[in-house]
């Protein structure tokens, strides 16, 4: 079954210049993806409402398999993070950010290799109920 995650670059939404980033992956149940990771090995494209432009990617786990890495057509790449919720445990110091399970109205943030400034997508919708 294909799931789709909708988001829109924080502060272009309703605009005639609104940049939009869709993720789908193609899973093997019908269970739809709960975490961001859930959606590597899919990929789909960045339409940048400026130029009508759409950059096409593919997914794959990031350094940290909870974020995402992006590879786009021209081999650049960027990262895909997640919201996370800090927790204390104490038996793991190291590792105090968990990623929160995706809902509409999440931000998203994309951080590009080759440029220190990030950008934040709010999901917008999903493929499934």
């Amino acid at each position: 079954m294909e799931f789709r995650i909708y988001t829109s670059l924080k502060g272009t939404r309703g605009r005639d210049t609104e940049v939009n980033l869709t993720l789908t992956v193609i899973g093997s149940s019908d269970h739809p993806p709960v975490f961001l990771s859930d959606f590597a090995g899919g990929g789909e494209k960045i339409y940048d409402g400026y130029s009508t432009q759409a950059s096409t990617f593919f997914t794959k786990p990031a350094d940290d398999p909870r974020r995402l890495s992006l590879i786009f057509e021209n081999k650049s790449c960027a990262t895909l993070n997640p919201c996370f919720e800090r927790i204390q445990n104490p038996k793991d110091p190291l590792n105090q950010l968990r990623a929160m399970p995706l809902t509409v109205g999440q931000i998203l943030t994309l951080s590009y290799s080759d440029n220190p400034n990030s950008q934040d997508f709010e999901i917008i919708g999903f493929s499934w109920k």
